[in-house]
């Protein structure tokens, strides 16, 4: 089906047009969806809620302006901040000073598969996963994070600090990780 079709379709809520869009996007809304969830079954509640809510508001599409997957993207992100605002996941002290780590990260980075770097930017408390996510991934500013996820700047900008710490760690050891198993 013409994506054109599917549009016309799903804005007069036809279901081969509803269903041609799920098998169309469920890739890539996933994995929006997994970036925001650090277990895979919420992440998969997430795409469902992600398309209800796509489906619903589907009105709101303005065909004029074009950009079909940026709207899904945005709509899905939505969805996902409100669920991570539903469990009150937010409320953290803003502390400004942020551990700096002295590394040899490029290094290390260079070596990682993309698949590893995603799966500890996964393992980051929900809060940093997703101010990073936001800022770094999605291309938000920190005026932006700050109102979607009702929070102020500074903490905004502190947890994309701590987020990069972690980050910095983590590959730190996998790097002493990968050159102890090279020396025994």
């Amino acid at each position: 089906m013409k994506i054109n079709n599917i549009i016309s379709g799903c804005q007069h809520k036809r279901p081969e047009a509803q269903k041609a869009l799920v098998q169309r996007y469920s890739g890539l809304l996933f994995t929006i969806c997994r970036r925001y969830c650090y277990r895979e079954m919420d992440a998969r509640d997430l795409l469902q809620d992600a398309f209800i809510m796509i489906f619903k508001n589907f009105h709101q599409y303005d065909v004029a302006k074009g950009m079909l997957d940026a709207w899904l993207k945005r709509v899905t992100i939505n969805v996902a901040l409100q669920h991570n605002r539903s469990k009150k996941i937010f409320a953290i002290p803003i502390n400004e000073e942020a551990n700096q780590v002295e590394s040899k990260e490029p290094l290390a980075l260079e070596k990682m598969s993309t698949d590893e770097l995603i799966a500890l930017i996964a393992k980051l408390p929900t809060q940093y996963r997703t101010v990073f996510n936001l800022k770094v991934i999605d291309g938000f500013s920190h005026k932006e994070i700050a109102g979607q996820l009702s929070i102020n700047e500074a903490t905004s900008r502190s947890n994309l600090a701590r987020a990069k710490n972690i980050l910095r760690k983590k590959i730190i050891e996998l790097e002493k990780e990968v050159s102890c198993r090279k020396v025994n």
